[in-house]
């Protein structure tokens, strides 16, 4: 693995008019992804779940650029609500990260252990942010069916 470096990373942008650029929120995400593909395989169905969104919103988006200029104007006039839910759960996600990187650097118990292990941040963060969306995702689904 080589060694984390973010060095290149511009963030997430400013507003525009009050409002997100989608093209600059989708770069930002996907800067987000590559620094977490760097942690390793561990890291996988994440980076796959965020790299999914993120690819489904840049292609709704490329559908039409200037009425989706704004993440608020997509998810305001998509019709199909599909532009919704990936970007609702790419936002989970990188509250998720933003929680994980939050434990590593916070947490005294975990700070303590000098441990290599991440387990333990990327647990806590998913049960702080994910752990009650994707289980009431998934009952969902069940009841549907």
């Amino acid at each position: 693995m080589s060694r984390l470096s973010l060095v290149h990373v511009r963030g997430f942008p400013e507003f525009e008019n009050d409002k997100i650029v989608t093209q600059t929120f989708i770069d930002a995400s996907n800067e987000v992804i590559s620094i977490i593909e760097q942690f390793g395989t561990f890291f996988y169905p994440i980076v796959s779940d965020m790299r999914n969104n993120s690819t489904q919103l840049m292609t709704f988006y490329e559908k039409d650029v200037e009425k989706r200029k704004y993440i608020e104007d997509m998810v305001l006039y998509d019709e199909s609500n599909s532009s919704n839910v990936w970007l609702l759960w790419l936002k989970r996600a990188l509250e998720m990260i933003e929680r994980f990187f939050w434990h590593t650097l916070n947490d005294d118990d975990i700070i303590n252990q000098k441990s290599d292990n991440l387990q333990p941040m990327i647990a806590m963060a998913y049960s702080e942010v994910l752990k009650v969306s994707v289980t009431v995702y998934f009952l969902v689904k069940l009841l549907n069916n």
